[in-house]
């Protein structure tokens, strides 16, 4: 792959670099008032035909290149062309004057190899989501605030909760668009729990651990999506034929507790966030429990997932046996495991 950095004729690396950036006023000035471009035979739908116009028409063809190769003076590119929202290997020749391009000539007279048109589908991803990052970071809603594509909000239209979502309208301005889908719980968008109904029962010798975790995705004060999450258990011991709760007051350093990572984790994989938790029971029957809010505005839409992981309980009435330390008390908690989706 060529970077636009890596481009020798000036004119056209300026050229690729508005590009890429998806800016139009960069673009104004790297290209001369008569630009016009002629595309032969690359988009399906004009097989055998010419299309061609000037830079505006050239920004509707929704392009861009991911360079793999250029002529000995610069002047002209090969690679896989992003055209009309589809890839096509492509040969991208330029006229240039005064130091801006005066002229684009696009034909499919190259090909490619395998190895280059897998880098290049690659790059091409990259660059879309690069551009378009660059193009919503530029348009800002009536509070003057700039919003990932995709995000979403509570909005009110005569007395009634809808769904918005920041991107394109009709007309190709970014907006705050309505989706149609009413909002019939003012604070609550979706629920989820695991397990999706009663408890996860884990065990050891003496003693038994009830949990679960909740996860509710809702609106925050300015009514930006937010995630609030809480986790729950209530421990056992065994008393001759059956489990009874923890119902005896026990001194501080064995009073039941639980440990674990709990973990949000965006789209591709990236960690939102992670954090050791430890929590502890403070009086008889000693439920533990803890709560987490994660402010959601800011993230990238797309499938998140919630794990609070190797969770273990220590502690509790069975932690101590004629004085001395037993460890039968510990419990290994299954994984909770939740996952849902920003900007849905």
């Amino acid at each position: 792959m060529i970077s636009s950095e890596q481009l020798t004729q000036p004119a056209v690396r300026f050229f690729i670099t508005a590009l890429h950036g998806q800016n139009r006023r960069a673009m104004a000035g790297a290209v001369s008032r008569g630009f016009s471009y002629m595309a032969s035979s690359v988009h399906p739908k004009l097989v055998e035909r010419e299309d061609s116009g000037d830079i505006d028409k050239f920004w509707d063809t929704s392009p861009l290149l991911a360079v793999t190769g250029q002529s000995s003076d610069g002047l002209a590119l090969t690679g896989l062309a992003h055209w009309y929202h589809g890839p096509v290997e492509a040969r991208w020749e330029f006229t240039v004057s005064e130091r801006v391009v005066e002229g684009l000539r696009i034909t499919t007279e190259v090909e490619l190899t395998s190895a280059d048109v897998r880098e290049a589908q690659a790059e091409l991803k990259r660059l879309a989501e690069q551009g378009e990052a660059a193009e919503y970071a530029t348009v800002r809603d009536r509070a003057g605030h700039t919003h990932l594509p995709g995000t979403v909000r509570r909005m009110a239209l005569g007395g009634t909760y809808f769904l918005h979502r920041w991107g394109p309208g009709a007309a190709g301005g970014i907006d705050w668009i309505n989706t149609g889908v009413k909002l019939p719980d003012a604070h609550v968008y979706r629920s989820l729990r695991s397990p999706e109904s009663g408890e996860d029962t884990c065990k050891s010798t003496g003693s038994k651990v009830t949990s679960h975790l909740e996860l509710t995705v809702g609106w925050s004060e300015d009514s930006y999506q937010k995630a609030s999450v809480s986790f729950h258990a209530k421990p056992y011991f065994w008393e001759s034929v059956a489990y009874l709760e923890e119902r005896f007051n026990l001194v501080e350093e064995v009073k039941p507790r639980i440990t674990g990572t709990l973990t949000l984790t965006g789209p591709d994989g990236v960690v939102v966030s992670s954090e050791k938790i430890t929590v502890k029971g403070t009086r008889p029957v000693y439920p533990l429990s803890f709560s987490r809010e994660f402010a959601l505005a800011h993230l990238p839409a797309g499938s998140y997932t919630l794990a609070f992981a190797k969770a273990l309980k220590t502690g509790g009435y069975r932690t101590r046996v004629d004085g001395r330390e037993t460890g039968r008390t510990r419990v290994r908690l299954k994984d909770h495991v939740l996952t849902f989706t920003v900007g849905a």
